[in-house]
């Protein structure tokens, strides 16, 4: 601000404080004006230096007021009145001096008993100059022209959402005039149409353009209030909405810093604000200290207003408006309007709470949970829950809630009655089907295990036979694992037998067992079990078993093995150990362990294992496939080549996988061996023919 502003607001606030009879200290001028000390300190000692003020004080005869376009106001030309109310105008007037179009208000109700309106007026341009935050009407200057207070405010261009309100309703054209109305009346006159209907409601992009507008006008009340102001009197009819949208708060007349906020009544009994958009607290009975809760909830009640086209506490008379307000729960507005989303109908609720202690805690909060909305994130806020909503009920309405509640007492006490020998009758039954359960239990686990004693029976009789025997065995398991823990114990006996054939039979059995100890008493058999039949039942039945662990027992089972294999220990069991080797690869293969083929190409690189050995790893390789093992299969071919007999029945699988790669890969290698003078003419046959057939695989001919 310029240093003529300051010098005029001052006038007007120290004016207003003489009026009010509520003088104050030079340091409380200094601090409203930060960066003007001088200025106002100057002003001061002038004002209160000098023998009298008449020329600062409001005339008591009517002042003379600009009457139509053309008029002067200080250098202000009036070029058309833009609003009006009960204590002051609205002008739009030109600043030559500046070269811009700014608002005029002008204060009309002067005279005895007009320290109220002067009070009021000195308060919106107190409070306005200490706030330049986006979202805020800017003043530019105060002045006292001819006995005549006003202040100069920013021009801005468009409709206040009241109008925006009526207009729907009506069949009144747009305008984008700066157009304001300056009373309850006014605002009165602006409600919602009581008829309107879902039709008339806003859809989903209109809802999304307004959500807009309500977050920056919620944040440019947050500024507002971390400046210590509250704004007291929130409604369609003092947010100004611009062209593009964004909104401008009008009208802090009375507007209260924090820190001198009075209770909601005054002494006699009169309220802050406009009826339909106070909140419970500004109108309580109570002498409740307002904060900006209060603002929070005004502003959901114009948010909800202009989703809906209703006020969400409306009643014929001011009465009933307040009853409803303090008493009544708004309506659902998806109800009234199906466009609004649930999470935007939550936002309201929790907006619109009489306890304030379960609103948000600011205006910030407030926009910040609408840009969730807009954005489709997960809101903050929960529905209200029932028990909630029944303590709402018996607060408003104590009378019936105590009637209900003694009804309930007698209700329940004849029901607990009726509970007790109901609960005693289900007891005893109860405790009936526990007896017969567990005399069915024994009946079962008995039968089961008799079952088990005939399998081990035959088994004993037949032990080479053990695998022909495993859809019976399978069966049987399942009726184990249905006995739980009693099953398991069971299973448990037959591992640690010192019968080989029950431990062989609890091989197959612990196939079945969906359980981490079941695979760990199966590698211990594989590994350690001495009886050959045990030890290769276990690992086989370990290759299908479904558990998760399984794959980690067979590589503990494959490690193990090939050490033995290598080192030949005391315990070391030949051919024994080849199957349980055998088994475990194959297990590794089912699993599709990609580890498989690289750790087996190392150990058939190994010279300590003979042909025998080595062709059986070669079967799983083989099985396996793909180009993982191709450095296996090429050492594989060398082999044979090189003269060994044992591995030559090797050979035909060798060519069918150079085929299977389909690829200049395979083709390659077999090309090298059509041209190898160490082939047989049989072995070079098979070459050629396989190498002709890739060839023409491949769509490259046969060669000349």
């Amino acid at each position: 601000m310029t240093p003529e502003s300051v010098e005029q607001l001052f006038r007007v606030l120290f004016l207003a404080d003489l009026e009010g009879d509520e003088p104050r200290s030079l340091e409380t001028y200094r601090d409203l004006f930060p960066g003007h000390e001088d200025v106002v300190e100057t002003l001061y000692e002038r004002l209160c230096e000098s023998e009298t003020t008449g020329d600062l004080r409001v005339p008591v005869t009517p002042a003379i007021f600009p009457s139509g376009p053309g008029d002067m106001i200080g250098r202000f030309k009036i070029l058309r009145e833009l609003g009006r109310g009960g204590q002051a105008i609205v002008y739009l007037a030109a600043d030559d001096e500046l070269g811009r179009q700014v608002a005029v208000k002008v204060l009309t109700k002067l005279g005895p008993g007009s320290e109220g309106t002067l009070q009021r007026f000195k308060r919106e341009a107190e409070v306005c100059s200490r706030l330049d935050v986006p979202g805020i009407c800017t003043v530019y200057e105060a002045h006292v022209e001819g006995g005549i207070p006003f202040i100069v405010m920013q021009y801005i261009e468009g409709i206040t959402l009241a109008q925006q309100l009526s207009r729907r309703n009506s069949t009144q054209g747009d305008s984008d005039d700066f157009d304001i109305s300056l009373d309850d009346e006014a605002e009165d006159a602006l409600a919602a149409a009581p008829d309107a209907t879902a039709a008339d409601a806003p859809d989903k992009q209109e809802i999304e353009s307004q959500l807009k507008t309500f977050e920056a006008a919620a944040q440019a009340l947050d500024a507002a209030h971390r400046a210590g102001i509250l704004h007291r009197d929130i409604k369609p009819g003092n947010i100004m909405v611009q062209p593009d949208s964004m909104p401008v708060v009008l009208d802090f007349g009375l507007a209260r810093s924090e820190e001198e906020t009075h209770l909601t009544l005054t002494q006699t009994g009169d309220f802050f604000g406009t009826p339909a958009y106070m909140s419970p607290e500004q109108i309580s009975a109570h002498r409740i200290r307002l904060d900006e809760r209060s603002d929070v909830f005004s502003l959901a009640v114009t948010l909800f207003e202009c989703l809906t086209l209703r006020r969400p506490f409306d009643s014929a008379s001011r009465e009933g408006i307040y009853q409803a307000i303090l008493m009544k729960d708004p309506p659902n507005p998806r109800r009234i309007n199906p466009a609004i989303s649930r999470d935007l109908a939550v936002v309201l609720e929790k907006a619109l709470e009489k306890d304030r202690d379960r609103r948000y805690r600011n205006a910030g909060d407030l926009a910040e949970e609408l840009r969730r909305v807009r954005s489709f994130e997960p809101i903050e806020a929960r529905p209200a829950d029932p028990i909630l909503r029944l303590r709402r009920w018996t607060q408003r309405h104590p009378g019936v809630a105590a009637m209900v509640a003694l009804l309930a007492v007698v209700l329940g006490l004849g029901f607990a009655f009726f509970l007790y020998h109901s609960d005693k009758q289900e007891k005893s039954a109860a405790a009936a089907r526990a007896e017969e359960e567990a005399r069915e239990r024994d009946e079962f686990s008995a039968d089961v295990r008799r079952r088990g004693e005939k399998i081990i029976a035959i088994v004993k009789n037949n032990p080479f036979n053990l695998f022909l025997y495993q859809g019976m065995i399978g069966t049987f398991s399942v009726d184990v694992v249905k006995m739980g823990e009693e099953g398991k114990a069971y299973a448990r006996s037959l591992v640690t037998s010192e019968e080989a054939t029950r431990r062989a039979v609890a091989t197959i059995l612990l196939q079945y067992v969906p359980d981490s100890s079941a695979i760990d008493d199966l590698r211990d058999l594989a590994l350690n079990d001495k009886d050959d039949l045990v030890s290769s039942s276990a690992s086989r039945s370990l290759i299908f078993h479904p558990h998760e662990s399984t794959a980690n027992a067979q590589r503990e089972i494959r490690d193990e093995v090939l050490s033995r294999i290598k080192n030949k220990p005391t315990s070391y069991r030949g051919e024994a150990e080849l199957s349980v080797l055998g088994n475990s690869m194959a297990g590794l293969v089912v699993q599709g362990d990609p580890l498989v083929a690289g750790g087996m190409v190392e150990l058939f690189k190994d010279g300590t294992f003979q042909s025998p050995t080595l062709g059986l790893m070669a079967n799983f390789l083989l099985a396996l496939g793909g180009r993982d093992v191709l450095v296996f299969i090429d050492y594989l071919r060398d082999r044979i080549i090189n003269g060994d007999t044992v591995l030559a029945l090797y050979f035909d699988p060798v060519l069918a996988y150079y085929k299977k790669l389909g690829d200049t890969m395979g083709l390659d290698r077999l090309e090298e061996l059509a041209n190898d003078e160490r082939l047989s003419a049989e072995m070079k046959e098979k070459v050629v023919k396989a190498r002709d057939e890739l060839r023409e695989t491949l769509n490259l001919g046969t060669p000349d």
